[in-house]
């Protein structure tokens, strides 16, 4: 699991501080996720992901071609965590 944070802020984007901002973050305890942070402007990348909103999480599931498979964003419904689950459950049984 990859948690990306895009930082758009060109002050935090600026070298010396975007140093002091990773120095300050903190290592998941699970080895299993990781935290990505993307500095610079992203809006073409944004707009490819169909990002709109930026005060809200987005969750894509991939699979291993890099195709998205299933997206969401925002508080998920059980109806919408159930098919997350499915189609993940598909991808790992595609092995």
């Amino acid at each position: 699991m990859f948690q990306v944070s895009f930082i758009d802020s060109w002050l935090l984007s600026s070298s010396p501080v975007r140093r002091a901002f990773l120095k300050t973050m903190r290592k998941s305890d699970n080895p299993q996720r990781h935290a990505v942070y993307a500095f610079g402007d992203h809006y073409d990348f944004r707009k490819e992901l169909q990002i709109v909103n930026l005060l809200t999480g987005y969750i894509y599931l991939i699979d291993r071609l890099g195709r998205i498979r299933w997206q969401g964003f925002g508080a998920a419904t059980q109806e919408e965590l159930s098919s997350l689950t499915a189609c993940a459950s598909i991808l790992l049984d595609e092995k």
